[in-house]
């Protein structure tokens, strides 16, 4: 072989490797700057998925917030299964405001419900004004009581009696 040609395929085995080492110089940094860009893309993804669960916690508390002041409300309305004595008492204490003589008969409450209706018999006397000023409470009284039926009869001079059929909520 003479010097030309050695010269030759040594400078094509020169070429070769600097291309090679060019090759792998490039494909390197490019491999990390891909590897990079798909770590970024995840990490983009992976806040945007954070962003909304933060806003849906912001949600579900917003809405939890309302529910729990409208059952504070709710609440306010019905009489609480352990406050029978409560109940007893104001309905006593509308009648003594009013002027009217009473007795209530409230029904019993099975046991193991959640909110149930409660069957309430108010018998009351006195004169019409004074009756019809109870009836007028127990329309205004909280919690609620609902007045089903209402029997007024005449009692003596001056005087009716008025048997009241009502119910209310236990929670």
């Amino acid at each position: 072989m003479n010097m030309k040609s050695t010269s030759f395929i040594v400078s094509v085995g020169v070429g070769v490797i600097m291309l090679l080492l060019a090759w792998f110089g490039i494909l390197s940094p490019l491999g990390e700057i891909s590897a990079l860009r798909s770590a970024r893309t995840d990490a983009q993804v992976s806040a945007q998925i954070k962003q909304q669960q933060l806003q849906n916690l912001a949600s579900t508390k917003s809405n939890l917030d309302t529910l729990l002041a409208k059952e504070k409300g709710l609440t306010g309305l019905f009489w609480q299964r352990t406050n029978q004595l409560a109940l007893l008492t104001t309905l006593e204490q509308t009648a003594s405001s009013a002027g009217v003589q009473s007795e209530v008969t409230l029904s019993d409450i099975p046991a193991g419900t959640d909110a149930i209706e409660v069957p309430i018999t108010l018998t009351v006397r006195g004169t019409w004004p004074a009756v019809l000023a109870e009836l007028r409470a127990l329309e205004k009284l909280r919690p609620l009581l609902f007045v089903d039926s209402v029997n007024v009869q005449a009692s003596g001079a001056n005087a009716v009696s008025a048997s009241i059929t009502a119910k209310t909520l236990w929670l």
